[in-house]
């Protein structure tokens, strides 16, 4: 009875996690931050075990470390992370809306799943769907439909996950050219714009805001400046 119990909840909570992730991209990051959890709290058991197992041996203590309850419950952390993860790699939604829809709804939903795939940390295709946010971007600021200063934040956020240094350039620009309209958020944007762009080039950051965060999941390397 307490294994059927067991495999309910641990059901219930992984279709639980998947049905969260198809809706909240916020879920790519608590799943990987389950799967850590419960790596970590592994080798913690295991830790544990084997010190008691020692005591055990030269008969400090008597009571027997049952190794098995704690590792079910890092293990269905684990699990549930994993699955999590899986979900928002591969339920995605498109990159970019269809061209026949209105500039700044074309503009606002690619800023969206730009943010959308760092939060739900996916890796799949991830280089290709930036590629076609920039291009998007890039078009549209050819056509003059990057005017308010929150396009210009927008159309920035997605030029600085481009590849080549005027991708980078150009999100100075419209960062610093919304933040001098009163767009705040756009302030510490053209500063991390402009610091990639001085590295993409060969030249020192000046502002200190590049840092490399790479984290290795299922054998992929995750890396994100």
């Amino acid at each position: 009875m307490v294994t059927r119990r067991m495999a309910w909840l641990v059901g219930g909570l992984v279709l639980g996690m998947a049905l969260l992730s198809l809706f909240f991209d916020v879920m790519g990051l608590i799943a990987y931050g389950l799967i850590v959890l419960g790596v970590w709290s592994s080798i913690a058991v295991v830790a544990v075990w084997a010190v008691a197992w020692l005591l055990q041996l030269v008969r400090v203590i008597r009571r027997r470390f049952r190794l098995g309850p704690p590792l079910v419950v890092t293990g269905m952390a684990i699990l549930i992370g994993a699955v999590g993860i899986l979900v928002t790699n591969v339920a995605v939604r498109p990159a970019v809306l269809s061209s026949t829809e209105p500039a700044h709804r074309q503009l606002a939903y690619a800023f969206d799943t730009d943010q959308g795939d760092r939060y739900a940390l996916r890796f799949v295709g991830l280089n290709d769907r930036d590629q076609e946010r920039v291009t998007l971007v890039l078009a549209l600021i050819e056509q003059g439909e990057v005017q308010t200063a929150d396009d210009k934040f927008q159309a920035a956020m997605i030029l600085q996950h481009g590849t080549e240094p005027a991708h980078y350039e150009r999100a100075y620009q419209l960062a610093r050219d919304a933040a001098e309209a009163g767009h705040a958020e756009s302030e510490q944007l053209w500063k991390n714009a402009y610091d990639r762009w001085m590295l993409s080039t060969g030249r020192d950051q000046v502002y200190g805001t590049q840092t490399t965060v790479q984290m290795t999941l299922f054998g992929v390397s995750i890396e994100d400046k």
